[in-house]
C-alpha cells in the first residue's frame, strides 16, 4: 500500500477531533499516539518536507496562474535531491498510524487534492521513459485550481464535505494545541480544556469576543491592583497594560488573522491565569 503523507495527516486531524471531544486524549488512545507521529516527522527529513509541501500547496493562494504553477514547480522541486525510493522508506514510517476505517468518501475533495500532490512528487522523479505524463496533468491541473480558487470558495468546498456536522479541525488549532498544552495534556483542567473546544468550533466573530473578554478582565484586574499588597506587580502593571494593547494590534495587523487571533487569545488566557494566581 502505498502511504499518502496528507491523508496520513487528515487521519491523525481526524482521531485529535474524535477523541478529545469524546473525553480521551489523543495520547491516551491505544491506537495512535500523536507524540509518536511527531517523533516519527521530526526525525526524517523527507516527511518534514513533506509537511511543508503538503502545508504549502493546500494554503497557499496565489490568483496569477503562471505565478501560481511556478509557485507548484517550486514545491515540488524540492525533492529533487531525493529519489522515489528514498521517500517511500520514510512513508513506511507512517504506516502504524493508517486508520483503515477512515471514511475517505466524507472527504473526497480534499483526498483528491492530497493524491494529486502526491501524483507530482512521485511521477517528477521517475525517469523520463516511465513517467506517466497524463497522470502529472490531471494532477497538476487539481492542484492549479486549488492554489487559484479564493479561500473563501475553497473553504466552502470542504465545508459541504461535512463530516457528522462537526466544524473540521484545521492545522493551525493543532499546532496550538500541541505546542502549548503538549508537555501537560494529562493535567488539563477544565479551562483549559473549555479554551481549546471554544477555539477549534468558534466562529472568528465569537473568538473576538473572546479575546475581548479576557482582555477586558486582565486590564480590570491591572486596575484594581493594591499597591501595598503587591508592589511588584503594581510596579509592572505599566508594562503589562502595554503587552496587552499590543496583542490587539498584532491581530489587525496579520495577514492571517485567525491564527493570530487564536495565539492571543492563549496568551491573554494565560496571563489572566497569572493575575488570579
Amino acid at each position: 500500500m502505498m502511504v499518502n503523507f496528507g491523508i496520513v495527516n487528515l487521519m491523525i486531524a481526524e482521531k485529535f477531533r474524535q477523541n478529545y471531544f469524546k473525553g480521551t486524549l489523543l495520547n491516551e488512545s491505544k491506537d495512535i499516539k500523536l507524540n509518536d507521529f511527531l517523533g516519527v516527522l521530526k526525525s526524517s527529513p523527507i516527511l518534514m518536507l513533506e509537511y511543508k509541501v503538503f502545508n504549502n500547496l493546500e494554503n497557499k493562494h496565489i490568483e496569477d496562474t503562471q505565478l501560481a504553477s511556478k509557485y507548484i514547480d517550486d514545491n515540488i522541486n524540492l525533492f529533487e535531491t531525493y529519489t522515489n525510493k528514498e521517500i517511500e522508506k520514510e512513508r513506511e514510517k507512517l504506516k502504524p498510524f493508517v486508520n483503515e476505517n477512515f471514511d475517505k468518501e466524507s472527504r473526497k475533495e480534499r483526498i483528491k487534492l492530497y493524491e494529486s500532490i502526491n501524483n507530482l512528487i512521485n511521477e517528477t522523479l521517475k525517469p523520463h521513459t516511465k513517467t506517466d505524463v497524463d497522470l502529472i496533468h490531471e494532477s497538476f491541473t487539481k492542484v492549479l485550481n486549488h492554489i487559484t480558487t479564493k479561500p473563501s470558495d475553497r473553504s466552502q468546498n470542504f465545508i459541504n464535505e461535512n463530516i457528522n456536522q462537526e466544524r473540521e479541525i484545521n492545522d493551525d488549532i493543532i499546532e496550538i494545541a500541541v505546542g502549548k498544552f503538549n508537555e501537560k495534556y494529562n493535567q488539563l483542567d477544565e479551562d483549559e480544556k473549555k479554551l481549546i473546544k471554544e477555539l477549534i468550533y468558534n466562529s472568528e466573530k465569537k473568538k473576538v469576543k473572546l479575546f475581548e473578554k479576557y482582555k477586558t478582565d486582565c486590564l480590570d484586574i491591572l486596575e484594581h491592583i493594591d499597591k501595598n499588597n503587591d508592589s511588584y506587580l503594581y510596579s509592572r502593571k505599566n508594562d503589562i497594560v502595554e503587552k496587552i494593547n499590543n496583542l490587539s494590534e498584532e491581530i489587525d495587523k496579520t495577514h492571517n488573522k485567525n491564527k493570530k487571533l487564536n495565539e492571543n487569545i492563549i496568551k491573554l488566557f494565560e496571563l489572566h491565569n497569572g493575575l488570579c494566581g
